[in-house]
């Protein structure tokens, strides 16, 4: 019960398979933690009294400029893809009718 219920978030890089730290978070009732799903992370088991709550989510951030409405920052793999690729992009694909 030592772990019970910690959040342990590992730093290391995908070329490496050396951690290089790790951080533990002890969650508290009304604590929200949000991190990039960039960073490794594992949820120890729960088994004390009374309940955890967790709500997992992927979300991206992306900013657009106010004149062109062109992307200027957040996510850059769809950054390409509207750029250089834009007939690519799911919902214009579902706008041209276009189903798998």
């Amino acid at each position: 019960k030592e772990k019970d219920g910690q959040i342990e978030f590992t730093f290391c890089t995908n070329e490496s398979i050396f951690t290089t730290g790790s951080f533990v978070a002890r969650p508290k009732p009304g604590m929200c933690l949000l991190f990039p799903n960039s960073l490794y992370h594992q949820v120890y088991p729960f088994q004390g009294s009374g309940e955890r709550r967790s709500i997992a989510f992927n979300m991206a951030f992306k900013g657009f400029s106010k004149s062109s409405g062109v992307q200027i920052a957040g996510d850059s793999v769809n950054l390409y893809n509207e750029t250089n690729h834009a007939e690519t992009i799911p919902w214009k694909l579902i706008e041209q009718g276009y189903h798998k």
